[in-house]
């Protein structure tokens, strides 16, 4: 950087691309000279501009890997959305490429930047026999499955609290829409450290559900993001500031690409154990 500020540019104005542009001139140090709104806008605004130290992707994940990789390869910093990328392959270049350009890379987690998360860090003494996350009604996607869609948040909170690095197994049921996606899933996930993980979620619903929970010996605790009693700053809000501490004092931030490249496995190992049906179909396949 040229100087303190750290400049901007915006790959998106979707849900999360226009919370972005509303944070980013509200930060102190931070400037937000280029969007690339559509696909039809010229990319190279931002990668070939020596004038941008960083690129905030919030595009479609089909997007994600080759944005990514030109904006690396042309010395950019890096904040994408979840999920990171959609095939392991794609990952794993990634790691490389961050690895070998040295910048900082930084996948969009806002959980684990919520400070309701912090507090039950601090609770969760004793013994954990059950993390239970439940995501129901949101838009459906034409690109990706709901999976991928809400399973990082949950995933990558368990990674947070319990240090857990593998998945020891994996099984649940999934039904598929119109278009073969799959559009709700029920699974359990069981890995090497902390305790089992129900994930529930699904685009169709009643009513919009957004909880997590952990239960155990004499504990209980629920968050419930519909409920609306925020605690401290907006995590979106922390998560742009730790990412311009990263890149301004050379940290490594707990979301990094290779958190990023754990995610996609997970997603993918339990991709691969569900078994599934289409809608209003009663063979499983």
């Amino acid at each position: 950087m040229k100087d303190s500020s750290l400049r901007f540019a915006l790959f998106g104005l979707g849900k999360f691309g226009k919370n972005y542009a509303r944070l980013i001139p509200e930060i102190s140090g931070a400037s937000l000279p280029v969007i690339v709104a559509t696909s039809s806008d010229d990319p190279n605004l931002a990668f070939q501009n020596p004038d941008i130290d960083a690129v905030i992707i919030a595009t479609p994940p089909t997007t994600h890997f080759a944005l990514a990789k030109t904006a690396l390869e042309n010395g950019k910093h890096v904040l994408m959305e979840k999920p990171m990328v959609l095939k392991i392959s794609e990952a794993r270049e990634l790691v490389k490429l961050v690895k070998k350009t040295g910048l900082t890379f930084m996948v969009g987690s806002q959980y684990l930047f919520n400070e309701s998360i912090l507090r039950v860090k601090g609770k969760l003494a004793g013994k954990i026999d059950l993390m239970k996350s439940e995501h129901r009604q949101s838009p459906p996607r034409e690109d990706f499955d709901v999976l991928w869609d809400a399973a990082p948040h949950p995933l990558s909170i368990h990674n947070f609290l319990f240090s857990s690095t593998r998945i020891k197994s994996a099984s649940g049921r999934g039904q598929k829409n119109s278009a073969g996606l799959l559009e709700s899933v029920e699974a359990v996930v069981e890995f090497d450290r902390g305790p089992k993980l129900e994930i529930i979620t699904s685009w169709p619903g009643e009513q919009k559900v957004r909880k997590i929970s952990w239960s155990g010996e004499n504990l209980e605790i629920e968050l419930d993001e519909t409920e609306k009693k925020p605690v401290g700053a907006e995590p979106l809000r922390n998560q742009l500031e730790c990412f311009i501490d990263c890149v301004r004092n050379k940290k490594e931030p707990f979301n990094n690409v290779s958190h990023g490249l754990l995610i996609t496995d997970w997603l993918q190992k339990i991709s691969s154990s569900l078994s599934s049906t289409k809608s209003g179909s009663r063979a499983s396949s």
